[in-house]
């Protein structure tokens, strides 16, 4: 194992710092072993500050025992971490003021354990710590994978992965391997930020922009399912231009719902602003609820709330009619192409981290689709609960609008067809440009 230069003086300086403060301000056998402990995980660890500020109670407490704030302490060991000139002296001065500063100034206080010339041999031998695999290597485990977390709407689309997250060959890959339900996209938004999920489902102007955004994920696949539909009561809304002149429910303002709605009306000659009155509903299942209640004649719904709305009407005696989105595109944009609405991403990281993990859930993915769709009832059964959703819906949803994906690679094309429609309506929509090569997954 090699080390650069840097590496050297920055461990160096870590490892002086804590020996320091561990070594010649401690006044109990106990407190010795306790913070020795906390220094050898770092130095296990190979990362001793990602370790020290994962242990912030404990820096709290060692720098209030020493009259110093806790975010001083972080300060100086990330500024020696780092390299950067004003947090090597930063640091080199709170060793300093360390050394000089008893741990416990009470009756019973006792000068230092050791001399100042053993405390110096002893940081000349912590330097050379990471000279030593034996000492500094990380565990041989430390890049396993110890959680793998897939997410998806409440909708078909996220089916597949749910069959993914009870597949055995894919449980064997992480101890943890969990399925998560979003209701927003800011929820989705956050958990990918943050890095709490390693695979979704998500609509694609999300992913897009995410990816633009610098955050590491790639794309897995893409729905072309066509899963938005315009719900009416109104006897007098036939097809989709018969909505001039009438109010129309959507939801997600400003998201790919809304903004796919109104490029629809401006190919077709109408002005949403103007023609339509668009009101929006917080999530889909409240604008199916305000569409079944009667208190909204036409709504713009995805799958499954349009199926439910459907099925709800039918049990009231209410006659309803379903636009289906997907033959408006075709006929607004005059080509033979799908919306491709909602698609699967993946991250980054774990591509690097397990690339086997990563290739286990690309691999297996398709069939997952497959299966799904060859048995609706099945498939409703067993993970319509995840949801929230009843099987009977989720079933009737699959039935009339089976997942259908296709490689994200693969479609490329036209996805950047329909993102380039849309930012027509909104140059700064997906950050002003299209994902390059480096967001499809090959």
């Amino acid at each position: 194992m090699s080390f650069s230069a840097p590496q050297v003086i920055t461990k160096f300086f870590i490892c002086v710092i804590c020996f320091n403060f561990v070594v010649t301000n401690t006044s109990s056998c106990y407190g010795f072993q306790r913070r020795l402990a906390c220094l050898s995980s770092c130095f296990r660890s190979g990362i001793a500050i990602k370790t020290l500020l994962a242990r912030r109670r404990s820096i709290a407490w060692y720098a209030k025992a020493n009259a110093v704030k806790a975010n001083r302490f972080v300060f100086c060991v990330h500024g020696a971490a780092t390299g950067s000139l004003r947090g090597v002296l930063c640091a080199a001065r709170f060793a300093r003021r360390a050394s000089r500063r008893p741990f416990h100034r009470t009756a019973s206080w006792r000068q230092p354990m050791i001399s100042r010339r053993r405390f110096l041999k002893l940081s000349a031998l912590t330097a050379m710590v990471p000279l030593f695999p034996a000492f500094s290597a990380a565990p041989a485990n430390a890049g396993a994978l110890k959680e793998l977390v897939f997410a998806g709407p409440p909708a078909p689309l996220s089916l597949p992965l749910a069959r993914l997250a009870d597949d055995p060959a894919v449980k064997a890959l992480a101890p943890v391997v969990a399925m998560r339900q979003w209701r927003t996209p800011d929820i989705l938004r956050t958990w990918v930020v943050s890095g709490e999920v390693q695979v979704a489902a998500v609509p694609v102007n999300a992913a897009a922009a995410l990816y633009n955004k610098g955050m590491g994920i790639r794309l897995l696949d893409v729905n072309k399912g066509g899963a938005l539909s315009i719900m009416s009561a109104d006897p007098a809304v036939a097809s989709f231009t018969d909505l001039k002149g009438k109010k129309l429910l959507c939801f997600y303002r400003g998201d790919i719902p809304d903004l796919s709605l109104r490029l629809l009306f401006a190919r077709l000659g109408l002005d949403s602003d103007k023609d339509v009155e668009i009101s929006y509903a917080e999530s889909p299942f409240e604008a199916m609820g305000l569409f079944v209640s009667g208190r909204a004649q036409n709504a713009l719904l995805p799958e499954p709330a349009a199926t439910a709305a459907m099925m709800k009407a039918k049990q009231a005696g209410m006659a309803a009619t379903r636009i289906p989105l997907q033959p408006v595109w075709e006929k607004a944009m005059g080509v033979s192409t799908f919306m491709p609405l909602g698609a699967t991403i993946l991250q980054r990281s774990l591509i690097e981290d397990s690339p086997e993990a990563a290739r286990t859930v690309a691999d297996a993915l398709p069939g997952a689709v497959t299966a799904v769709n060859a048995d609706p009832a099945a498939a409703a059964n067993s993970y319509a609960g995840l949801f929230e959703l009843k099987p009977p819906l989720v079933e009737a949803s699959l039935k009339a609008f089976p997942v259908a994906a296709i490689a994200g690679a693969e479609a490329r094309n036209q996805l950047e067809f329909f993102l380039s429609a849309l930012m027509e309506l909104s140059p700064k929509f997906l950050g002003g440009r299209l994902p390059d090569q480096g967001f499809y997954q090959s």
